[in-house]
């Protein structure tokens, strides 16, 4: 069943006026994750990040910046997406990186052109980045070689998981080789 209002907005009127689909958002119940999340993070040295996959939608991110939220990005067009809203890129401190498993579309002219900060899931990905004549700091994704989603088959964190660098890995060398 399908409601014909949400705190006393008639669904139906906004769907005459502006067209479906569309979304609509609480402010204050978005405002309250952020209270919480910002208590979570508010001791010294810690920073949240919003996974923008969840809703890339301008009025969150906008809210989420004027919050103090950075961006946790996993393509070069979310990157463009949290620029759009303000977020600033080619910045000493990295309010946007990139965390992805490998690079697609646009991500390495992103992080190249952009200066956005890369956080990388594989060695591999190095040489990507180097290819593309990047220079810049790197993010490095660990996966710790435990934990499971929500179900024991979904492992994004364990020993099958694609999700980062195994503790077992060292990069290191793989580092110290690049000019």
């Amino acid at each position: 069943m399908v409601a014909d209002t949400l705190q006393g907005v008639d669904l139906r009127w906004l769907a005459d006026r502006i067209d479906t689909p569309f979304y609509v958002y609480d402010a204050t119940v978005l405002q309250t994750r952020i209270d919480a999340i910002r208590a979570l993070t508010a001791a010294p040295g810690l920073q949240a990040r919003y996974a923008m996959k969840a809703c890339s939608a301008a009025p969150v991110l906008a809210r989420m910046r004027a919050q103090q939220i950075w961006i946790d990005a996993v393509s070069g067009n979310e990157v463009l997406r949290a620029r759009a809203a303000g977020y600033p890129l080619h910045a000493a401190v990295p309010e946007v990186m990139l965390t992805t498993d490998v690079f697609r579309d646009n991500a390495l002219d992103v992080v190249r052109d952009y200066g956005v900060l890369p956080n990388i899931g594989s060695p591999a990905m190095i040489d990507a980045l180097t290819a593309v004549g990047y220079r810049g700091p790197l993010g490095v994704r660990i996966n710790p070689g435990f934990g499971h989603g929500h179900v024991q088959s979904c492992d994004t964190g364990g020993p099958s998981s694609k999700h980062g660098i195994s503790t077992h890995a060292c990069i290191f060398p793989h580092l110290a080789i690049r000019p």
